[in-house]
């Protein structure tokens, strides 16, 4: 019987996929020299028959394929998985991820030293070059939402938004196990025992999104704790499969997983919070925003400042949530690879100094 059981969840990226699992064996191959048995398990979720047919020659050998006859959703075709093993330790992974050397023993050690934590995730870069660190989990509860909604209520969400990049930024570039509140399903390494105590791995009612959420609250609720491991490195290669369904369901996971949480009257009440608290661009004003437009070049940025600063990316003008990155010179450029690899959309930035007090620049992109 395996030690560990690794499963990723793969549609219709196949190149991603080989360079995952490439990445994930040679981890193996480490905790096999240290005397742990792990499985690695392909789970292609419905992926058309072109890529399908290239999946049993483009795997490297060492994993195993487990192929799912339609596209049951990312919690559906990791629980076939989980499903299937017998091993204590389960990881389950999206196909655009790489492990860094030494990612996987990390997780391993952790969960071997901490008998009482049900749940890991390592720091994610957003980019090959590892430049920027996605922020490991925003949580959706009450209390944030009501925070959130007070703050744009009170027209105070430009020092709302700071507050909460020092918060990120105090988790991600952590240097010790943090707990926290939320993982990002990406990559999960669980521990199978009291996972299946607070009702499995995933609930299969949720297709797409928010199924790590509720797996994070299932295990919160009964007080396991859920740790960031700062020393296991990924990257995650983000949105790389997205589906041009991908908003839509986004709103209908958050919907079913309040509703499942709050009850349907509460939800109600907290999603009318969630769009009473988004700030207009006016409240960050203060800020100097600078509109690049539609660059052609990938946009370099460039502020005054002395000494380090740390500068923010996301989806929206707070930047809550964000990828973060510590800059010692007052400039960032974006490379070409990942400039390539952002999904189109409105993206703005923000560099502040390292205890996110003072703003030295704001900007607001498009990428076509």
């Amino acid at each position: 019987m395996p030690d560990l059981t690794c499963a990723v969840v793969h549609w219709n990226t196949p190149e991603l996929l080989a360079d995952c699992v490439t990445s994930l064996l040679a981890e193996t191959a480490r905790l096999a020299a240290a005397g742990l048995h792990a499985e690695v398990v392909v789970v292609d979720s419905g992926s058309c028959p072109a890529v399908r047919a290239r999946l049993d020659t483009l795997l490297p050998a060492g994993a195993t394929l487990l192929a799912a006859e339609t596209n049951c959703g990312y919690g559906s075709a990791a629980n076939l998985a989980f499903a299937r093993s017998t091993a204590p330790l389960f990881l389950v992974s999206n196909a655009d991820v790489l492990y860094l050397p030494g990612s996987l023993a990390a997780l391993v050690e952790l969960l071997r030293a901490r008998p009482e934590v049900a749940l890991a995730g390592p720091a994610s870069w957003w980019d090959r070059e590892r430049t920027l660190l996605l922020n490991p989990g925003f949580p959706e509860d009450r209390e944030r939402l009501e925070e959130d909604a007070a703050a744009a209520a009170g027209a105070t969400w430009p020092a709302h938004a700071l507050a909460w990049q020092r918060r990120m930024a105090a988790t991600a570039f952590a240097t010790a196990p943090r707990e926290v509140a939320l993982l990002a399903g990406a990559c999960l390494l669980a521990r199978r025992e009291p996972v299946v105590a607070a009702g499995g791995l995933f609930d299969p009612s949720f297709f797409l999104y928010y199924e790590d959420t509720d797996l994070c609250r299932r295990l919160r609720d009964r007080a396991l704790p859920i740790l960031y491991e700062p020393r296991a490195q990924i990257v995650h290669l983000f949105n790389q499969s997205r589906s041009p369904q991908a908003a839509a369901r986004l709103a209908a996971s958050r919907r079913q997983y309040l509703d499942k949480h709050y009850g349907a009257t509460e939800a109600e009440h907290l999603l009318a919070l969630a769009a009473a608290s988004v700030p207009g661009e006016a409240d960050f004003r203060e800020w100097g925003l600078r509109d690049l437009g539609t660059p052609g070049p990938p946009p370099r940025f460039v502020w005054e400042s002395d000494g380090e600063s740390l500068f923010t990316l996301g989806l929206n003008p707070q930047i809550v949530p964000a990828a973060l990155a510590r800059c010692a010179r007052p400039a960032l450029a974006l490379t070409g690879s990942f400039w390539e690899q952002l999904v189109p959309g409105t993206y703005w930035a923000r560099a502040t100094d390292p205890a996110g007090e003072r703003v030295h620049g704001y900007w607001r992109f498009a990428r076509p």
